[in-house]
């Protein structure tokens, strides 16, 4: 495996992943899933995305390894238990008002346009685009190829790409990961890349509003999320895709948690985060079936 390069910088603020060691042995890596991308498969398709000359690029490695490449990188510490813990910077959680979405054709007469669904335009986005596609040049990149949604028949694909190993951790941690034979077959429906070391400028990134960015496209099933080191940005962007495109298959999407009873009697629980829906579903009578996002 190429040499790490151990130069990086902490963050201010705290975010856990717990993601444990395999027997607590950073050597104990599960080799289904260790995979370096080169010149021999195009980069594992980053190619058509616009990403050239990038630096090594790692695929759908294992958690142990990630918390390797992150430990050296200086991405963060290990705590006693094995856990890997980071600093996030200035966004200890999600930034509603730097996310904006682009307004393109396929989508445009379909989002309730206001001060939430705020509109950026594609000339705009495209601009950002470039300068991301300079930004990886020459870096290492870590990719993610898994699937998002526990029903098969609903299920859709889903590629993160990130700058950092820990966020890339968080993906592996968080979406669903494919098996070897899944992996080999894998096309993403929509594609994440996660930039957090570029920031942005208002000054010159017409239509942004600080550093930070979160740009989904719609048409091109592609969101680009810069200036921010809060892993769940990536997570949420990749729920609010699913919120769109369910809608399009006679699905509900919520934003719940729910559980099932021995008899098969399932409950709800609707809330904004933080108000409960995660305490109200762990209940030890009830088997729980989702914590966060569903569909009906």
């Amino acid at each position: 495996m190429p040499q790490l390069d151990s130069s990086s910088t902490n963050q201010n603020s705290q975010e856990v992943f717990s993601s444990k060691l395999i027997n607590q042995n950073l050597a104990n890596k599960d080799k289904n899933y260790d995979f370096i991308c080169d010149q021999t498969n195009n980069f594992c398709g980053l190619d058509q995305l616009g990403i050239k000359n990038a630096g090594h690029v790692y695929r759908n490695l294992s958690a142990s390894t990630l918390i390797e490449h992150a430990f050296i990188k200086g991405e963060g510490i290990l705590a006693s238990n094995g856990s890997l813990c980071v600093k996030t910077g200035k966004y200890t959680g999600r930034s509603p008002n730097d996310k904006f979405i682009v307004d393109e054709p396929s989508s445009r007469e379909e989002i309730h346009w206001n001060d939430v669904n705020i509109a950026i335009s594609e000339d705009n986005f495209e601009f950002l685009y470039r300068r991301v596609l300079s930004y990886v040049q020459g870096r290492d990149l870590y990719i993610f190829d898994g699937f998002v949604g526990a029903d098969p028949q609903y299920r859709m694909s889903v590629r993160i790409v990130n700058e950092l190993a820990s966020q890339n951790l968080f993906a592996h941690q968080m979406f669903i990961r494919p098996t070897p034979e899944e992996l080999e077959t894998h096309k993403p429906d929509f594609t994440v890349i996660c930039v957090p070391g570029l920031q942005g400028d208002p000054d010159i990134d017409d239509g942004i509003s600080s550093e930070a960015f979160i740009l989904p496209h719609f048409g091109k099933q592609i969101i680009i999320i810069g200036g921010s080191k809060y892993a769940g940005e990536a997570k949420k962007s990749v729920f609010s895709l699913m919120n769109y495109f369910m809608t399009k298959r006679d699905v509900l999407p919520m934003h719940c948690s729910a559980n099932i009873g021995e008899d098969g009697d399932s409950a709800l629980f609707f809330g904004l985060s933080g108000t409960g829906k995660t305490t109200l579903s762990a209940d030890p009578n009830r088997f729980l079936i989702g914590d966060d996002e569903h569909g009906w």
